[in-house]
């Protein structure tokens, strides 16, 4: 048998095996020095997050004061009684909720962007938003709108609400469209739309957020911004953007990078593995010829025999068995006859050699062996030898 021959894959198949090897360790080796600059996801700035920058505290605290948030979802047959959209993406997406909707709505702008590691919503990174983008939305609300982040603020001034606000590095706005609820002389932190005193915009989201709803009378002026926004007792309804952050369920992992490499991986095993249990890999073997009945047999059956200290003479009737066999195929004996017996019949008809023993007068000779005459036995074997091999030369 030929070295391709015994080969498990064909050469087709085992370059197919390779090419996707290699490509599996490229894309793992792309996501790996890719992921320096990609790490994390964004965290989540929604009502259930406990992310800094979440607002899980703020959802708590209108429970807290029989105020039922609800999702869109959830709020089908109940007319709301305030919306509020958690940071919009685009200028788009405000103008859409604006015609949507006569009933008050509170357009929460963003300020941050972070990162949290991967499946986690701990706020690893945050860096402030560029200006620009946050102005966009601004302007979705009131088109002559300017963001501004001052060093430093001067007094607050209040109107219809409760609370001074504290805020590290706020965030305002300023519009000759919009009109104060809070603001100070670089800006305003709460407006509402002086066409549309049902539209009302929170310029800086830290106001809400987990890590600073806590601060100084934060709380107290959120929840007076409420009551003062909601038109009847129905449920608040939070508008969450779509994040660019981790799914909890396995079956979206699995398809996701980086986790789709290890599905594509196990898929692959998986196939592999499938496939050799339902068929076995390259040719079919041949089955095992049987000894010859030669010199080399003769010389394998004299070892054993002057080995063996019991009666060889099962041994020898054995390797008679096998010259006869191998004398009926070399011979073309008819294919009627089958086993030693029959063809050691027909051997025997045919003419011996000049001065030889005809195959019955070997057999008589093996039977009269007496048992551990292993001289005997193997003058015997040798004596079958020379007949096969004057058999086979004088036809």
């Amino acid at each position: 048998m030929s070295a391709r021959e015994l080969q498990p894959f064909s050469q087709r198949t085992l370059l197919a095996l390779i090419a996707a090897g290699a490509l599996g360790f490229v894309v793992m080796a792309y996501l790996m020095i890719a992921g320096e600059d990609t790490r994390g996801w964004q965290a989540s700035a929604t009502t259930t997050s406990r992310s800094a920058v979440g607002y899980r505290a703020f959802t708590e605290l209108l429970r807290r004061f029989d105020i039922d948030p609800v999702a869109p979802s959830e709020n089908r047959l109940v007319r709301e009684s305030l919306r509020i959209v958690l940071a919009p993406q685009t200028p788009q997406e405000v103008r859409e909720i604006l015609q949507a909707t006569q009933r008050p709505v509170l357009i929460v702008l963003p300020k941050w962007r972070t990162r949290a590691p991967p499946l986690s919503d701990r706020v690893a990174d945050a860096q402030l938003r560029n200006v620009e983008g946050v102005q966009a939305l601004a302007r979705a609300i009131a088109d002559d709108a300017v963001i501004v982040r001052p060093d430093a603020v001067g007094a607050w001034r209040t109107e219809g609400v409760q609370g001074t606000p504290q805020l590290a590095r706020p965030q305002l706005v300023r519009s000759a469209k919009l009109c104060p609820v809070v603001s100070s002389a670089e800006g305003m932190l709460i407006a509402r739309l002086c066409a549309r005193p049902q539209v009302a915009v929170l310029a800086d989201p830290d106001l809400l957020a987990n890590y600073g709803l806590w601060r100084g009378d934060n709380a107290v002026l959120a929840m007076s911004l409420v009551a003062r926004l909601r038109s009847g007792d129905g449920p608040v309804v939070a508008l969450e953007a779509a994040r660019d952050r981790p799914s909890h369920d396995i079956w979206q992992l699995a398809i996701s990078p980086p986790f789709a490499l290890v599905t594509f991986s196990a898929v692959v095993a998986i196939g592999i593995a499938l496939w050799a249990a339902a068929t076995r890999f390259g040719p079919p073997a041949d089955e095992p010829l049987p000894p010859p009945a030669g010199v080399f047999a003769l010389i394998d059956v004299a070892a054993r025999l002057l080995r063996d200290r019991s009666d060889g003479g099962r041994l020898l009737k054995r390797y008679a068995d096998l010259a006869v066999l191998d004398l009926g195929r070399r011979l073309k004996a008819p294919a009627p006859l089958q086993g030693p017996a029959e063809i050691g019949r027909w051997l025997g008809d045919l003419p011996p050699a000049e001065g030889g023993p005809t195959y019955q007068e070997l057999v008589r000779a093996i039977d009269t062996i007496a048992p551990g005459d292993r001289a005997a036995t193997v003058a015997a074997a040798a004596r079958l030898h020379r007949w096969r091999e004057d058999l086979l030369n004088g036809r």
